[in-house]
């Protein structure tokens, strides 16, 4: 799944039913994941088990790759 926001935009907390691959194409997001905040950018990845609860806020525009695995 590809996701584009713009700065400032976010994604409430949800979860997944399975494992989750962030892959940040272009552009800053901020993750929160079960109440950990990391930053990512083209040169990480985030890796989510299932179940994490997460939420995201774009901190510059961003192009990201969701990859879903079950």
């Amino acid at each position: 799944m590809n996701i584009q926001l713009k700065s400032g935009e976010s994604i409430p907390s949800h979860f997944a039913d399975g494992d989750v691959l962030i892959i940040v194409r272009r552009g800053t997001v901020e993750f929160t994941v079960e109440e950990e905040t990391v930053e990512l950018t083209n040169e990480t990845l985030l890796h989510m088990e299932p179940k994490e609860k997460h939420s995201l806020i774009a901190k510059h525009d961003a192009d990201i790759i969701v990859v879903k695995m079950k």
